[in-house]
């Protein structure tokens, strides 16, 4: 049975750490992330799910960034412990 997609405002249930790349996506099977945790603050390069080219989000602090991402770019990223979240 297919599971219901959830809300943007519900908790994530899923996490896995995401090492930038030129282009792999955040991961193979689990999709695009519903957010971005990031735990040491800098530039992201992405690719946001939806989109046909890549994004610079320049100085995100540590938190979460509630972005659907499908890849985060090895050049262009300076943020670190980056954890993409389901």
């Amino acid at each position: 049975m297919a599971k219901t997609p959830r809300p943007p405002e519900h908790p994530a249930t899923s996490a896995v750490a995401i090492t930038p790349h030129a282009t792999d996506p955040v991961h193979a099977t689990k999709g695009p992330t519903r957010s971005l945790y990031v735990g040491g603050s800098g530039d992201i390069t992405c690719r946001l799910d939806e989109d046909a080219v890549d994004v610079v989000f320049v100085n995100v602090p540590v938190g979460v960034l509630p972005v659907s991402v499908e890849y985060v770019r090895a050049i262009g990223t300076s943020a670190t412990s980056i954890v993409g979240l389901w």
